[in-house]
């Protein structure tokens, strides 16, 4: 009973008087009220931690009552039987809180979506941007927006995308697009591990074999593509097998002993064709301009080494990624720039021969096999030129 009566009383602190010196008036257990000169009261705590005298600050009175007082230095006794300094454990939950509200700024989806779109909008014409900025606002800013993108699941995008989906297809395929491509950006600056965005639609109806892209979209993607991060490895094998109508493989695996600048020709070896004949590509100056570009840069003997491994091409996947990341894998893959051409061209009323050869079809009838002979070379060559001039108009700024 004696012992209690030294604890301090709410009375007591109120009535301390200053003195000339600092002194104390003790609560027991290392609590004690710092009474000062110049009438200032300081709760302080004393202890030891790991064998070192610590003071720890606990508030002034009266702001901070007894009763305060006392339930402080029940949390920093805790502490300190653990060995943890009471203080810096308050800097460390004062930083962690601070990480987290940084986090909030710019690991929100919001926060991502702005900084993906500061970087892509440049490239699209005003009505694409305006189209974009309607989609995003209307259907994931509402859902998204405030959320930190760690947190979000694959089951939640396939949730939204599927909602939208079911009244307005189209609109669910563009987000899902720009999902991906912002997670691709989110993921590039380690704001989350990996993209989550699901693959594919639910409930989209028969699915294309490979996506080709509109023809009025080509100019999009070009300026897309030409302010894109990618390596420019990485931009002239998407070129080239645009210019080219070629299969990615055949790109990517090109060998500069294949290429002849004198004569404007890539001859791509049968073994590597998937018809298994040799192909000859005539070469628009437009690739041949690119091809040179490529060699200053490139290795001796592979056009596009691997960077893991440079005596390997590097892998196909790797141009996927790229068009994934600018935010058009839905509606173009690298093999549906062949269709593209295709389409173009047998619309245009071309020789069918002459399009079927620059994609390395083979032609079936024996009439024909004499001009298979022949390849009809110059045809295809002023084929694919004005096909490369096509895509330089398209490419041009939208006015």
């Amino acid at each position: 009973m004696h012992a209690h009566s030294t604890k301090l009383s709410d009375a007591t602190c109120r009535n301390a008087k200053p003195h000339e010196r600092n002194y104390t008036l003790t609560d027991g257990g290392g609590l004690h009220l710092l009474v000062k000169p110049n009438g200032t009261r300081l709760w302080q705590y004393r202890a030891t931690v790991l064998g070192k005298p610590v003071l720890v600050s606990l508030g002034q009175y009266p702001d901070v009552g007894l009763s305060d007082a006392r339930r402080k230095h029940q949390d920093s006794r805790k502490l300190v039987a653990l060995g943890i300094h009471p203080t810096e454990d308050r800097r460390r939950q004062e930083a962690e809180r601070k990480i987290a509200e940084l986090k909030r700024q710019i690991g929100s989806f919001r926060a991502v979506c702005e900084a993906w779109r500061a970087r892509t909008d440049g490239a699209l014409r005003p009505a694409s941007i305006n189209q974009r900025e309607r989609e995003i606002a209307r259907h994931l800013m509402p859902k998204l927006g405030d959320r930190l993108m760690a947190d979000v699941t694959r089951f939640d995008l396939a949730e939204l995308l599927k909602d939208v989906s079911s009244r307005t297809p189209e609109v669910a395929h563009n987000l899902r697009n720009y999902l991906s491509a912002i997670w691709e950006h989110a993921a590039d600056h380690g704001i989350v591990a990996a993209n989550i965005v699901p693959l594919k639609l639910i409930g989209r109806g028969p699915k294309v074999s490979h996506a080709a892209l509109k023809l009025e979209r080509l100019g999009d993607f070009l300026r897309a593509l030409e302010a894109d991060s990618a390596e420019l490895q990485g931009k002239i094998a998407i070129r080239l097998i645009i210019l080219n109508a070629a299969r990615k493989s055949e790109v990517l695996g090109g060998r500069w002993a294949e290429i002849d600048f004198d004569a404007a020709e890539w001859r791509i070896p049968p073994q590597r064709m998937k018809g298994g004949k040799e192909h000859v590509v005539p070469l628009s100056r437009q690739s041949v301009a690119l091809l040179r570009e490529l060699r200053s840069i490139s290795g001796r003997d592979i056009m596009f080494p691997n960077k893991r491994d440079p005596l390997r091409p590097m892998a196909g996947r790797s141009v996927n990624n790229v068009m994934d990341r600018m935010g058009f894998a839905e509606e173009a893959k690298p093999h549906g720039f062949r269709a593209m051409f295709s389409t173009y061209w047998h619309e245009a009323l071309e020789p069918n021969d002459v399009i079927e050869l620059c994609l390395a079809h083979s032609i079936g009838s024996t009439v024909s096999r004499t001009y298979n002979r022949a390849q009809l070379l110059d045809e295809r060559r002023e084929l694919l030129q004005r096909w490369a001039d096509l895509i330089d108009n398209l490419a041009r700024a939208p006015s």
